[in-house]
């Protein structure tokens, strides 16, 4: 969903984990992995980015009709497919089309 390579992702983590927002715990399933929870200190930083967001689309999407914004989001989740099929596809092809 991030569409972020999993050093990326990582590095952020660790941030985020660093600054006292997130902490790992182990998986009891799985002795390789990770859960990640929010910290309380988490909770008010999150409130004010859902504030944020909201007051972003709206002004963004003033006048905008509801049915365009739908189809809008459902258009460009068709490009965001359509693309990760033609990466996939050139992956399996190997390098110069093979």
């Amino acid at each position: 969903m991030l569409d972020l390579q999993p050093i990326t992702l990582t590095r952020l983590l660790d941030r985020l984990c660093a600054n006292g927002l997130i902490e790992r715990r182990p998986d009891p399933n799985d002795r390789r992995a990770n859960r990640l929870y929010l910290t309380l200190a988490a909770r008010p930083l999150l409130e004010r980015l859902a504030v944020l967001g909201e007051e972003l689309m709206a002004t963004a999407l003033a006048g905008v009709d509801r049915a365009a914004v739908e189809r809008m989001l459902a258009e460009l989740a068709t490009m965001k497919e359509n693309l990760r099929q033609s990466h996939a596809q050139r992956a399996v092809a190997g390098p110069a089309g093979e």
